[in-house]
């Protein structure tokens, strides 16, 4: 099947259309032996309509290999090909609206902010790469592109996490660090303790949180407001590891951004952190 007839093919969204034409200019046409399109059908193993269905994924196979009574698995140089595929797709999901693809038991999906998981779904795709898009209307705002989707998303982690701070600090200091046998506020050579309290609340930051924080500030589609809320969270834990160390009581005000949804912006918050010293 040529270009032209995919193209036509059932009723392709916008975002499927482009795609199809980006890859096949990449790879060439000739480089699929198939590339499955618009199909009215339920997903495998599911009830609900698959995003063929609405003409609004992509079935990118690659040269594979039939094993009777199993789904068909690609040869040695179809899984380098697929590899290769599925690696153009990752650098290109937000110019492509791609929500989600799925290839040899793997899945990547923006809700995920695209990190690799294990697929367990009926079929393994492992003879082709399969991409679902966003489509128009699927979200509360027709107009919402996965880029904005995933900065909503990374900005709901980041208000948690100030938030998270805010609780330790402000509301109940000495609950959250009675977890802590290191460092009891109560009981006497207390200077002994501080370093010992301090070196967890930076410990515990590095192992949960660091990570993500560098994942998405690494991530091309980061907003300058959440690069600015990753700065004052670190400026938050600098604080408080060195108030918890030297013993003594902090006030401090932290501006940061927050992702309003109806109108798709930032709007600038201040709250008072109060570290009380026990």
């Amino acid at each position: 099947m040529n270009l032209k007839n995919l193209l036509l093919e059932g009723t392709m969204t916008p975002a499927a259309k482009k795609c199809l034409n980006v890859v096949i200019n990449r790879f060439g046409r000739s480089a699929f032996p198939s590339i499955g399109t618009y199909n009215y059908r339920k997903k495998r193993g599911g009830t609900s309509l698959s995003e063929h269905a609405y003409g609004n994924a992509i079935d990118f196979h690659v040269p594979s290999i039939k094993i009777p009574g199993e789904y068909d698995v690609a040869t040695p140089k179809g899984k380098e090909f697929g590899n290769q595929v599925k690696d153009f797709l990752l650098q290109n999901t937000v110019e492509l609206d791609i929500e989600i693809i799925i290839w040899y038991k793997q899945i990547w999906n923006i809700s995920d902010n695209f990190t690799k998981r294990y697929y367990d779904g009926e079929h393994p795709h492992t003879d082709h790469v399969h991409v679902d898009f966003l489509r128009e209307g699927r979200h509360e705002n027709g107009n919402r592109n996965n880029k904005t989707i995933i900065n909503q998303k990374n900005n709901t982690f980041l208000m948690k996490l100030i938030g998270g701070y805010y609780d330790i600090s402000t509301k109940n200091p000495a609950g959250y660090f009675k977890q802590f046998r290191s460092w009891n506020p109560l009981s006497p050579g207390i200077g002994d303790n501080e370093e010992g309290a301090a070196n967890k609340l930076l410990k515990r930051f590095d192992t949960y949180y660091r990570p993500k924080l560098k994942e998405i500030e690494s991530s091309k589609t980061t907003s300058k407001e959440d690069l600015q809320n990753i700065q004052r969270i670190r400026e938050i834990v600098d604080i408080l590891y060195q108030a918890i160390l030297d013993g003594r009581s902090e006030t401090f005000d932290v501006t940061y951004f927050k992702f309003d949804s109806s109108t798709n912006s930032y709007k600038p918050k201040t709250m008072t952190f109060k570290w009380n010293y026990l």
